[in-house]
């Protein structure tokens, strides 16, 4: 019994310090949060709360079974008459921080004269266009088009091996394991790993080992290899889905280079996808403040006003 007893203690001990560091990581990043987004509405403040802690909120997400359907922005131009634009992509192509009539999205229909679908959102990478297209909310929403168009960016690549994007979040993006070159969604491992996986400690640790693996050229292929799966079966899947043929064009933003960008283009012009390199499209510095929101280091409306016309050349739109 006493035996038992101190077994008991040494846990309780040991969450202690456990969820004392897991809250004193937590804390920082809430300031920064706060510094970086004063304005927030206020149901961001009670999601970043310091006294909020997430652990329910994704173990209510695990008994759910994570039926988050990620809707994007709201169609735009659907009083034209010609085939549809999706976009898929993270916050560059959703256009955070702009107003609507500021976005890609907004300014890439009114030019073509056609409907546009932006399914991007902030945080998200492959795994989240895979989710969606394996899900039935995009065809019921979505109408076939003929252009699917993705925003890549640099952080992309560390995002697609991670649960969540923001040490923050509480709400899990979806995360897939590549097993037989196929992609088999594992966002849930139990109610004590999916516990475990929540904390703040554990997401920032996951963070840095993601950096560390993405930035490691010795792994460069096979991180390429993920990306190119990724964009091979979201396509099959569309195309299955709508019974049509679609355009796809990944378009590179190089705010910051996108590591390996060469090879990946390499590798999914081999598969029948059309890549743009924004740095191919003008001569223009797209991180000078005159492109870039300083405050948000985002795409400004000047960026897209200069982009679409190129990429709608370049994407055969």
């Amino acid at each position: 019994m006493k035996k038992f007893f101190i077994i008991f203690i040494n846990i309780i001990i040991f969450a202690g310090f456990f969820f004392l560091i897991d809250y004193g990581i937590y804390r920082h990043y809430a300031k920064i949060f706060y510094n970086d987004h004063p304005k927030s509405s206020p149901i961001q403040v009670f999601k970043y709360m310091p006294y909020h802690p997430p652990y329910m909120e994704n173990l209510k997400g695990y008994f759910k079974g994570g039926n988050n359907t990620y809707e994007g922005r709201a169609p735009v131009g659907e009083e034209y008459t010609k085939p549809p634009i999706v976009i898929f992509g993270c916050s560059y192509a959703y256009g955070q921080y702009l107003e609507p009539n500021q976005t890609f999205s907004y300014k890439l229909s009114k030019l073509t004269q056609r409907p546009v679908y932006n399914r991007a959102l902030p945080g998200a990478a492959f795994p989240l266009m895979y989710f969606q297209s394996t899900s039935d909310a995009l065809y019921n929403e979505v109408k076939a088009p003929q252009d699917v168009i993705y925003v890549m960016i640099r952080h992309h690549w560390v995002r697609s091996l991670l649960y969540y994007f923001d040490v923050l979040d509480v709400f899990d993006m979806p995360h897939y394991k590549i097993k037989n070159n196929k992609l088999i969604l594992d966002n849930y491992d139990g109610v004590f790993f999916n516990f475990i996986k929540s904390t703040y400690l554990a997401k920032h640790l996951n963070h840095i080992w993601a950096y560390n693996y993405v930035n490691n050229p010795k792994n460069k292929n096979k991180i390429v290899d993920m990306a190119v799966l990724y964009f091979i079966q979201s396509r099959k899947e569309m195309e299955k889905r709508w019974n049509k043929k679609i355009n796809f064009t990944v378009v590179l933003y190089n705010d910051y280079n996108i590591l390996y960008k060469d090879e990946l283009t390499k590798k999914l012009k081999e598969n029948g996808f059309n890549v743009i390199n924004t740095d191919d499209l003008t001569k223009e510095d797209l991180k000078s403040d005159k492109y870039i929101m300083k405050e948000n280091n985002h795409p400004s409306e000047k960026a897209w006003d200069l982009l679409i016309p190129h990429i709608i050349n370049k994407g055969l739109l």
